[in-house]
């Protein structure tokens, strides 16, 4: 046994038999699964799997939709400036630099996704 602070730490065989006779009883009750009966690791992969193609599908919907959402926000911006852009003094050359970093993003957020999405099969 071991010591700690000069003691032996000493285990009571009572509250052994009680803990034995608690854990019979939530397997007896359904709370709790005997080792037996734990998921073997295909069914725990195959969960996985179908985890990870569920995620995919939502990530991918949540970006399709926020990325419509910024190309609206975007387009909305350049036609009001069409219309009404003599009155902002806004330099061309910012106006470039906001609507090719724009293009820059979703076209990155497209690659990354359907990368992730649609992994090679070759390798």
């Amino acid at each position: 046994m071991a010591e700690q602070g000069g003691e032996e730490d000493v285990r009571d065989p009572a509250a052994d038999e009680t803990e034995g006779d608690a854990l019979r009883e939530l397997v007896r009750s359904g709370a709790a699964e005997p080792v037996e009966k734990l998921p073997s690791s295909a069914d725990l992969a195959k969960q996985d799997k179908q985890q990870d193609i569920g995620l995919k599908g939502r990530y991918a919907t949540v970006l399709l939709w926020l990325m419509g959402a910024q190309l609206a926000v975007t387009n909305g911006v350049f036609i009001a400036y069409a219309w009404v852009g003599r009155d902002w003094d806004v330099d061309r050359g910012v106006m470039q630099a906001w609507l090719t970093a724009t293009v820059v993003q979703v076209i990155g957020v497209v690659l990354v996704v359907t990368r992730y999405l649609f992994p090679r099969r070759d390798e």
